[in-house]
């Protein structure tokens, strides 16, 4: 039997992406001074997210000035290194803001991979809700043409309302993922699609996702 290890030597220092997300708690909630809480600064360092808080105060020696400055609440090592991150916003059935629900963040990795991660206020962690691989997509397998971006990785985004995200595969590829309407989907469905499993249900979710092929729509 034979197998690797993979050790780290250095922690490492420089960020590769920054985001804003209500992760840790819902939009329009209030802190223990009676101000609303400001989203969480998400911080990615290859292969270690960092969540940090915006507190805010006023020193008394400051006058009426207010100072804010950020709290490291949280950190967690991922297995891999993220290619790049998007928020996906709550929605409700109306399409209107879900306020009753937090942020989730979408993760892309080497080999097409896409993780949505959430925050699970039990033991304060990070939990996946669904896993999605798009490697027959980037291997050619179902694509009608070579790819169109060979060489880079998949990037992510979301749509500002939460109804939607889109993962442009290094091919002629784009995965596009349904966001779900509401609590009852992960309730209903313990496993999705994608073989991942269903998170808490108390922050946004993808339902579906399914790939086109990009040659298919004459785009070059």
């Amino acid at each position: 039997m034979s197998f690797s290890i993979c050790k780290e030597l250095h922690a490492p220092t420089g960020v590769e992406f920054c985001v804003s997300a209500y992760l840790t708690h819902v939009k329009g909630g209030e802190n223990g001074d009676g101000g609303p809480f400001l989203p969480d600064l998400i911080v990615v360092k290859e292969a270690l997210l960092e969540v940090y808080a915006v507190r805010r105060s006023m020193p008394a020696n400051c006058g009426d000035a207010e100072v804010s400055k950020l709290e490291l609440i949280a950190e967690y090592p991922l297995h891999g290194t993220v290619q790049s991150i998007s928020v996906l916003q709550p929605r409700s059935i109306t399409n209107s803001k879900d306020t009753t629900k937090r942020d989730a963040l979408l993760l892309t990795f080497a080999e097409a991979k896409l993780s949505v991660v959430e925050f699970d206020p039990t033991d304060c962690r990070l939990c996946t809700s669904s896993l999605h691989a798009y490697e027959k997509a980037i291997s050619g397998a179902g694509l009608a043409a070579p790819p169109l971006r060979p060489l880079l990785a998949p990037y992510v985004t979301s749509d500002p309302n939460g109804r939607c995200a889109a993962v442009l595969l290094p091919t002629a590829g784009l995965a596009f993922l349904e966001s779900a309407q509401d609590a009852t989907f992960l309730a209903e469905t313990s496993t999705n699609q994608a073989g991942g499993r269903a998170g808490t249900g108390q922050s946004a979710a993808i339902a579906s996702s399914y790939v086109v092929d990009l040659h298919m729509l004459e785009i070059q």
